[in-house]
């Protein structure tokens, strides 16, 4: 009797605003282990009863459409094996998550949170610089660093809040020097890492391999995750370097780029975990 191929599909959207450099090499991995994995648009993905698995992955406007986004991942999750599992992938949808953290033991980049509509004198924080950016948002959109004291900066916080949440943060050089890196945590281990150099509204994301990975990221990479939820397959743990040690900037735990150029290795093992979820769900 001829076994059936285990399909998976790994969500994205259509038109992607920017190449995606994952999906290739995470299609060839699924291939090794002997699955069928495709890209599907999440927009129109319509019943995917017919995936063993569908795994979260260049879903990059989701922010633009948040509330359908959720309704779909919520389909998903009835209909096949959903990686993330739905809980996390909800849970990581909006950045206020960086707000719980510290109660966790994980400290964060300095953040403030305003809800919609919220009044806010940016330069009462008191930071030179700053960051401002939605509370939902991808890939950089509307993230703005400004001087606290630019009128621009007012004027910018005011427009985007009287529509979104919105966050705002100090603008930490250690984000340029030495630089944000990035943990791929992968099946429960960091697998490799980027350096990523600062980028905003309409830049394009310039990274490069960082190594070695010290004892001291691989511990608190394994320490942001385990405040999740439910235990994931895959994360990206973004840390800068603070006066006492690491910092978290984000988790991405959603739809984050995993820089699988770098590692075929990382590929594999998501690719066998997913396949791994897959039989446990059987």
């Amino acid at each position: 009797m001829r076994t059936k191929m285990t399909r998976v599909a790994l969500l994205r959207c259509d038109p992607l605003p920017e190449p995606d450099p994952d999906e290739r090499p995470l299609v060839a991995a699924f291939a090794r282990q002997g699955a069928h994995a495709e890209g599907v648009p999440w927009r129109d993905a319509g019943d995917l009863s017919g995936y063993d698995a569908v795994v979260v992955r260049a879903t990059w406007d989701y922010h633009l459409h948040a509330e359908a986004f959720a309704q779909m991942l919520r389909r998903a999750d009835a209909q096949s094996v959903l990686v993330n599992p739905l809980r996390v992938c909800l849970g990581n949808l909006h950045k206020g998550y960086l707000l719980k953290l510290p109660w966790r033991g994980v400290p964060i980049v300095p953040t403030v949170l305003a809800d919609i509509g919220e009044s806010l004198d940016v330069t009462s924080l008191q930071w030179e610089e700053i960051v401002i950016k939605p509370a939902v948002s991808c890939g950089s959109w509307q993230t703005r660093r400004l001087r606290a004291d630019d009128p621009e900066a007012q004027r910018f916080y005011d427009e985007l809040v009287a529509t979104r949440d919105v966050l705002v943060q100090p603008a930490m050089e250690a984000f340029a020097d030495p630089g944000e890196r990035s943990l791929i945590w992968i099946d429960g281990q960091v697998t490799h890492a980027v350096r990523k150099l600062p980028r905003f509204a309409g830049e394009d994301e310039r990274s490069s391999p960082h190594d070695p990975i010290t004892q001291a990221e691989r511990e608190f990479a394994d320490l942001v995750v385990s405040t999740l939820r439910e235990p994931p397959l895959f994360a990206r743990v973004d840390v800068i370097d603070g006066e006492d040690g690491l910092v978290l900037s984000e988790l991405e735990a959603l739809e984050p780029s995993l820089f699988f150029r770098f590692s075929e290795a990382a590929a594999d093992a998501l690719a066998r975990a997913v396949l791994r979820r897959v039989g446990a769900a059987k």
